[in-house]
């Protein structure tokens, strides 16, 4: 399951690259729609499955609903600008996120190895980006552009900092007063919906320009990210935050290589050498104290 979840990311890479540019509507109402097909998909569980039919909505959700819309939108936004390895090495910052907040608000401990490894891990993600700092800059001297590049880089790592977040904010507030995950994942995904049309109606109110609600090039991206949801709620649901994040952060940094080399994107040597530390990292994490 963890694999189709990688595997349905990775689609929707490619498939928003090959769109080329969406609009803030579009994309607000790919989250959106994806969120909505997936509650409904959760709420078909519990009619069928569940005990206990009942469902309670609780304000913290509200929380929830926001941070997931703001994750889908940095995500899909990122995608169209960033390229592939560059995109897949900064969607790790959620792992180094999730750790650092699971120790300060979750209270977990750690050994020495894995605290070790997350501080090599933010090496790995650091450096490229240190990196193509320096060449764009290089470039806005001699060229008089740049600069845009690292405004979509932490318009990305931004995203992971709100995924993370929401994660860590479910397990705390939300997981132990409701135990039914699959009415956890039904309220998170109407808030995310609803948060998410909200700023598709604001932006349709500003652009006056509705999005483009054809099975291609939106429809397609709806249904993948609809079952990228539904494999991540699985995921959720099996695995803790910090497990989840290390399981989806391995298979992308393999997947990033094929679809970097499918878009034609040249890797250059930090970017293998980022991806190398990262793996390490993460072999550390792992390794049995």
């Amino acid at each position: 399951m963890s694999a189709g979840h990688v595997l349905a990311t990775g689609l929707i890479l490619a498939e928003s690259k090959k769109r080329g540019a969406l609009s803030l509507a579009d994309r607000m109402f790919i989250a959106g729609t994806a969120e909505l097909l997936r509650a409904a998909f959760c709420m078909a569980w519990i009619v069928l499955f569940e005990k206990d039919k009942r469902v309670e909505y609780r304000r913290e959700y509200l929380l929830l609903g926001g941070l997931s819309s703001y994750h889908s939108f940095a995500w899909l936004f990122g995608s169209q600008e960033v390229s592939a390895v560059m995109l897949q090495i900064l969607g790790q910052s959620k792992t180094f996120f999730v750790f650092v907040l699971s120790v300060a608000a979750l209270g977990r401990r750690y050994t020495r190895t894995q605290w070790v490894s997350q501080a090599v891990l933010l090496g790995g993600l650091v450096f490229p980006v240190l990196v193509e700092s320096y060449h764009k800059g290089k470039f806005a001297k001699e060229e008089g552009g740049g600069g845009e590049q690292m405004m979509y880089s932490v318009l990305v790592v931004s995203g992971c900092l709100a995924g993370a977040f929401s994660g860590v904010y479910f397990e705390k507030t939300v997981k132990r007063k409701v135990k039914s995950p699959w009415k956890n994942a039904l309220n998170y995904s109407i808030s995310s919906a609803g948060a998410s049309y909200a700023v598709m109606l604001y932006s349709m109110g500003v652009d006056g320009k509705a999005p483009a609600m054809s099975l291609r090039p939106v429809g397609s991206l709806v249904l993948l990210k609809t079952t990228e949801g539904l494999l991540s709620a699985y995921i959720v649901i099996r695995y803790s935050t910090l497990a989840k994040a290390l399981i989806v952060v391995f298979s992308t940094c393999v997947l990033s290589i094929p679809l970097s080399l499918y878009f034609g994107e040249k890797v250059s040597a930090d970017k293998w050498i980022s991806l190398a530390v990262v793996i390490t990292a993460l072999g550390m994490f792992n390794y049995p104290a």
